[in-house]
């Protein structure tokens, strides 16, 4: 079974997001804050990972609050590859779902998005 979940977010949204300090811990792990304070502009990435947590919702079929978006990490590897690494609650919602996730990110200089396959 295979299963989608993809997301757009203008990069200004998040940029003026981003000042509140209550909105960075509620949306982001701290390892993606870490990744994002070694950005010169942080603003499209955020909003490409914010993109990725919803996708991951809709591929669920559960929407966004149904996880809690900072136990679903976006961060990349050596390479640049973006992936997931999951923890607390969100760990546990997407172990009970059964699927394993692939994302895929990108941004232009207005728009971020994100799809997420979920598959078994």
């Amino acid at each position: 079974m295979i299963k989608t979940g993809i997301d757009l977010l203008e990069i200004e949204r998040m940029r003026k997001s981003a000042k509140n300090p209550r909105f960075v811990s509620r949306f982001f792990a701290e390892s993606e804050i870490e990744y994002f304070n070694t950005l010169p502009d942080p603003a499209p990435s955020m909003a490409a990972n914010f993109s990725a947590k919803e996708a991951l919702g809709k591929a669920l079929g559960i929407g966004i609050f149904k996880i809690i978006p900072a136990g679903a990490a976006v961060l990349r590897n050596k390479a640049g590859e973006p992936y997931f690494e999951f923890s607390g609650k969100t760990l546990a919602c997407t172990k009970k779902s059964g699927f394993k996730f692939s994302v895929s990110l990108t941004h232009t200089k207005t728009t971020a998005g994100a799809i997420v396959i979920a598959y078994k």
